[in-house]
C-alpha cells in the first residue's frame, strides 16, 4: 500500500475515533427519536456504516492502483 493510501486510512480512523468521543456524542444525546429509533442509536450505526463503506472503498482503490488497472 502507497503513503497516500496508508495516510488516508490513518486519517479515517483518526476521524473515526473523534466521531465516536464524548463532544459528538453529546449533541446526538436528546431524548427525541426519528422513526422511533433514538437519534444516539442512529448516529452511531450511521456513522459505523459510513465509516466501512468509505474504508472498503479506499482499500478497492489502493487494490486496483496496485494492480494497475485504470
Amino acid at each position: 500500500m502507497s503513503a497516500r493510501y496508508r495516510d488516508g486510512v490513518l486519517i479515517l480512523f483518526v476521524a473515526g475515533i473523534l466521531a465516536f468521543n464524548y463532544p459528538l456524542l453529546a449533541l446526538f444525546d436528546k431524548p427525541s427519536a426519528l422513526l422511533g429509533i433514538p437519534l444516539l442509536v442512529l448516529y452511531l450505526y450511521g456513522l459505523w456504516l459510513l465509516l466501512v463503506i468509505v474504508l472498503a472503498v479506499w482499500l478497492w482503490a489502493a487494490a486496483r492502483d496496485r494492480s494497475g488497472h485504470d
